[in-house]
């Protein structure tokens, strides 16, 4: 490619890294879909939180929490929805043994199953712990949703291929229109079950404008789709510690919320999401890069050597660990006048809750990073042990520090069940200590920036 007509954007770049990304065709794709990646949740990110504050701010603590509560209830169950399949079929369709049909129609097939059986468990569970028509009522709502989530197949195909721009579009318009929408909820003074069947509304055109988008684009988009109950065997064989793990990860995200509605009230939930609002604001970097990423870190090591594999994943833990800390110290801060410009005086005390939820930043970018090299090196099972161990420390926190620290004692909870799940878990398998050490070298990145400055430039030079 010549320098003369390089994408725009490059500028910025360093030499050594821009020469490398124009010389190289697969790392320029990789990074064209990284970036597209990125930018879906750029846009997302800046909509969706700027229209959330004026939300926050129109619905009040108390019906604000209302609106947390539903989300989070139905976020614990949602890895039985997914069936934790994402990676197992970004692998298998990659993968010439599998056909692209069979891939498809049969995780579509577990998926829609094991929605409709999930909106059951949730209405039966919703019903015996919360007597309040309205929370209840809005739980219900919102675990339609579960039945879109079906869809992300097509989401899953977009991103073996590494096509992301696409669905990108579509989440990017979706997003656009809700936030609009909710503009208009608020100047129409409707109160919070609106909201809340927005949110199912969305879903549903994500889900069929992805679909659209997949016939459009894929060259077999009239591929005859076929659900394989031997396929579903094997595919469940590889997916259920997946599943275990993404329950438990659903726990120790999400469960803090519904202890302290279930222990508190649902006034103290609006206030601790609003912290937690900023806080997982930033989720979406890790993710992104991972899940554009992981298709190349396969490849990695199935195609070089075992050092160069390694030196590529440091640098990898090295990058999550320093782009943490460039968004956590900030926000520690500035925490007391950033949620009392945003969401006013009301929420003052989410100030102290940001400051310590912030910090589980730090534990999901290495955890993000680190959970794509267990899947690929086969340690699924390691994974759920790790991830349950999360949550019931988790819970355990919760039931100890909530009643006293409400908001605070949850925040807690939270980073510490972060820190055992995706750190102090990896000291019990000999076998992942040098996993361990490569996460405690990347802890540290910013006292060694110089050695990670020289591991990326050797990485990307390779």
């Amino acid at each position: 490619m010549n320098e003369d007509v390089q994408p725009r954007g490059l500028q910025w770049l360093p030499e050594f890294l821009r020469r490398r990304i124009l010389g190289n065709r697969a790392l320029h794709q990789l990074l064209e879909n990284a970036s597209w990646l990125m930018l879906e949740r750029v846009v997302n990110m800046t909509i969706r939180f700027f229209v959330s504050v004026w939300v926050v701010r129109y619905l009040g603590p108390e019906q604000y929490g209302v609106y947390s509560y539903a989300l989070s209830f139905v976020g614990l169950f949602t890895a039985l929805t997914t069936l934790g399949l994402d990676s197992i079929v970004i692998r298998n369709l990659a993968s010439e043994a599998w056909s692209e049909g069979e891939v498809l129609g049969t995780a579509f097939g577990l998926r829609i199953g094991a929605a409709v059986a999930t909106m059951g468990v949730v209405a039966a569970i919703i019903f015996s712990v919360n007597d309040q028509w309205l929370t209840q009522l809005a739980v219900l709502i919102v675990s339609g949703r579960l039945v879109f989530k079906s869809a992300d197949v097509f989401k899953l195909w977009f991103k073996s291929e590494i096509k992301s721009k696409y669905p990108v579009w579509v989440r990017n318009g979706v997003v656009t229109m809700d936030a609009a929408i909710k503009l208009v909820f608020i100047f129409l003074g409707l109160q919070v079950l609106a909201f809340v069947a927005l949110i199912l509304v969305r879903s549903t055109l994500k889900a069929a404008g992805t679909f659209l988008m997949y016939q459009m684009v894929s060259e077999h988009g009239r591929v005859e789709w076929s659900f394989r109950s031997g396929a579903a065997r094997k595919m469940m064989q590889d997916a259920w510690p997946l599943i275990l793990a993404g329950l438990s990860v659903g726990v120790y995200m999400k469960i803090d919320q519904v202890m302290l509605g279930q222990m508190v009230g649902e006034s103290a939930v609006g206030v601790y999401a609003t912290a937690v609002k900023i806080s997982e604001l930033w989720y979406i970097i890790p993710a992104a890069i991972a899940g554009s990423v992981f298709p190349k870190v396969v490849s990695s090591k199935e195609n070089a050597s075992t050092d160069v594999y390694r030196e590529r994943m440091q640098a990898f833990y090295d990058t999550a660990a320093l782009l943490s800390y460039i968004v956590i110290i900030p926000v520690v801060l500035s925490a007391g006048p950033l949620i009392r410009v945003l969401f006013g005086p009301e929420y003052a005390e989410a100030a102290s809750i940001l400051q310590v939820h912030i910090w589980a930043f730090l534990f999901v970018s290495l955890g993000t990073a680190q959970g794509k090299w267990l899947i690929a090196e086969n340690y699924t099972r390691f994974k759920m042990l790790a991830s349950l161990f999360g949550a019931l420390v988790n819970v355990g926190l919760n039931l100890l520090l909530i009643p006293t620290y409400a908001g605070l004692g949850a925040a807690w909870a939270t980073l510490l069940a972060q820190v055992v799940a995706g750190y102090v878990s990896l000291a019990f398998l000999k076998s992942l200590w040098p996993l361990l050490r490569q996460i405690s070298l990347a802890l540290i990145s910013p006292l060694r920036i110089k050695s990670v400055i020289r591991r990326v430039r050797k990485v990307v030079n390779n």
